[in-house]
């Protein structure tokens, strides 16, 4: 399931993914993704990935697709995870022309809420 964090402050989008993550629950959160893009052209995104997989390769082929959309709008990613793989991607993401990302362990989300809010 993919939770909308609704007391963020502007411009960033939070969520929460726990559990079995589907194709659905993309579909619920590409629209949301595409109103903030609209409202905020660039912003900053937060997420809590905890307990969750991936129902089936089609759920995961379209994480990578909403992935890939709306990177060109996201220029800081706070992700925490109690995955250290996903950590560790994050934590390479910088690469990525004008983007800052940085992965947190699940008891760094104090510390990567007032990153994303700074940085």
């Amino acid at each position: 399931m993919i939770t909308i964090i609704n007391d963020m402050p502007e411009p960033i989008l939070g969520i929460i993914m726990t559990g079995e993550i589907t194709k659905e629950d993309y579909d619920r959160l590409n629209p949301i993704l595409e109103d903030f893009e609209r409202k905020h052209d660039t912003f900053k995104f937060y997420a809590e990935m905890h307990d969750f997989k991936w129902s089936s390769a089609k759920a995961m082929w379209e994480d990578l697709k909403t992935d890939i959309k709306h990177l060109g709008n996201i220029h800081t990613a706070a992700i925490v995870t109690d995955k250290k793989w996903i950590e560790n991607i994050t934590d390479t993401a910088s690469v990525i022309p004008n983007l800052t990302a940085k992965g947190f362990d699940m008891d760094e989300r104090e510390q990567a809420m007032e990153w994303i809010k700074t940085a």
